[in-house]
């Protein structure tokens, strides 16, 4: 059965590997109990058609083999403004799985952002990491998570605000090769940043190019749509407040178990695209010709996670909102353009104090759905 186009152009970039053409229409829920093989599969669930659930055509494809039928698809702009969602799961041997899955309006998603459904998962005890710790099954509330790292687009629109009324606090956040040196961006008279990108240094004033350099160990200029490296944690969490004043969302750095499971999905993978790893799969040392480089983050399209999430294993590192150390220290988590394809496993962990910056580190936003009480 044929997914609907609108639906999956909600849900996958056109570039995505993993964009499916076909599947098994399970029908409108709730879905009585039915028998699957063991093994991992990946659930689309979006608005129905209409009150029977099959479309205005009535009886649909398989309707005659005994399968559901496939429903004909409506317009998008006649369905209910509901968001579709991918939800993986695995069936083990003799399971069980039952499964509630919230369906958010639009507008209740945010632009850019993932809904990441409620749910067990595997967190940690993987063989393949010799630092992994003890293997746990986790649950999860819904949670939205961005789709991409925080792009130095968007993270300069940030400074530039600051900046307006505390050039001197923004300068302090803006990326740097180390804690209180200058930044990598130049700022002008009028408070306002540029990213040194390859076509602003063609034509900017010399005394602005005098104070413009480029990241530590990149070996070309900054890109507006790479991941916003060498910041610390603290700028980051300084960026999800004004994020969250901005859009009135409750948005902030993710826990590392939310980060985990975004990578692992149901299957507990090793990787965002499986347990098998490849250069070309993700931005890590060896991607490359030549030197390692950071990348934009809409390249590597293989570096996709179940849930959608783009760039968990390579290109950049993330920040995480948990610490360790009695707060000394706060947890890193995901491989970048200057690690191993080792550091990109879903349980690859460390830390990294909050005031420190790193030039393989950047950090993406998440945010809560709702929030319980003690």
């Amino acid at each position: 059965c044929p997914v609907p186009r609108h639906v999956l152009d909600r849900l996958y970039d056109p570039a995505s590997p993993f964009r499916p053409e076909e599947g098994l229409y399970l029908g409108k829920t709730p879905i009585p109990p039915f028998k699957l093989p063991m093994g991992s599969y990946l659930l689309i669930v979006a608005p129905g058609n209409d009150a029977s659930g099959l479309g205005a055509g009535g009886k649909g494809q398989g309707a005659e083999d005994g399968h559901t039928p496939c429903p004909v698809p409506r317009a998008p702009e006649l369905q209910e403004r509901f968001a579709p969602v991918r939800v993986p799961v695995f069936i083990g041997r003799c399971a069980d799985e039952n499964l509630d899955v919230t369906l958010f309006k639009d507008g209740e998603i945010l632009s850019g952002f993932v809904q990441v459904p409620a749910g067990k998962f595997i967190y940690q005890g993987d063989k393949g990491n010799p630092y992994t710790g003890p293997k746990e099954i986790k649950h999860i509330d819904d949670f939205l998570i961005a789709r991409f790292p925080v792009t130095c687009k968007e993270y300069i629109e940030f400074l530039d605000e600051t900046a307006a009324s505390d050039p001197v606090k923004a300068a302090g956040m803006a990326p740097r090769i180390s804690t209180g040196s200058p930044s990598y961006w130049p700022l002008d008279r009028n408070a306002r940043f540029a990213i040194p990108t390859t076509a602003w240094l063609s034509d900017a004033p010399a005394e602005l190019k005098a104070h413009a350099d480029r990241l530590a160990s990149a070996p070309s200029d900054w890109e507006e749509d790479w991941p916003v490296f060498s910041v610390s944690w603290e700028d980051a969490m300084t960026y999800a407040a004004w994020f969250s004043r901005k859009h009135g969302v409750l948005a902030s750095l993710a826990h590392e178990a939310m980060r985990e499971k975004v990578v692992r999905g149901a299957d507990g993978r090793a990787f965002s695209f499986g347990d098998v790893f490849d250069t070309a799969f993700a931005n890590t040392i060896g991607s490359y010709d030549g030197p390692h480089r950071p990348g934009v983050v809409h390249s590597f399209p293989i570096d996709e996670s179940p849930f959608g999430v783009r760039g968990l294993c390579g290109n950049s590192n993330d920040w995480c909102m948990n610490d360790v150390e009695e707060g000394r220290r706060r947890i890193i988590r995901g491989g970048s353009w200057f690690d191993s394809g080792m550091s990109g496993r879903a349980t690859n962990r460390r830390a990294g104090h909050p005031g420190n910056v790193i030039s393989s580190g950047g950090f993406r936003m998440a945010a809560l759905i709702r929030t319980s009480r003690r």
